[in-house]
């Protein structure tokens, strides 16, 4: 018997349980007032105080909470990253790179080349 929790395939839920797994993720990371994260496999966390967000993004997604509102930007199947990271320009590098699937590093370089 193993004791492991299994990570969730974020990638494959429907749109309202990825809503509902961002509040639940920005819930416990607030209330251990941690600012930024990011799993194995490249997702991110992201807590903003000033402007009162917490982003969660995935490959695809990103989720942007705040108190009253909930921003989801989606990557178009078949979009370029290039085309991605041209449009999310209010995104950090890393939540860019979340989003794209590529580290931020990948970000840092694509958009240095533009």
């Amino acid at each position: 018997m193993s004791n492991a929790i299994e990570p969730m395939n974020v990638v494959d839920m429907d749109l309202e349980t990825k809503i509902k797994v961002a509040e639940d993720i920005g819930r416990v990371m607030g209330h251990f007032n941690i600012r930024d994260a990011v799993t194995h496999n490249g997702d991110r966390y992201s807590h903003d105080l000033a402007a009162g967000t917490q982003t969660v993004a995935t490959k695809g997604t990103c989720i942007t909470l705040r108190e009253n509102t909930v921003t989801i930007t989606l990557q178009r199947q078949g979009a370029s990253l290039d085309s991605t990271l041209a449009e999310t320009t209010n995104l950090t590098q890393e939540l860019q790179g979340a989003l794209g699937g590529v580290a931020q590093s990948t970000v840092s370089r694509r958009l240095a080349k533009s």
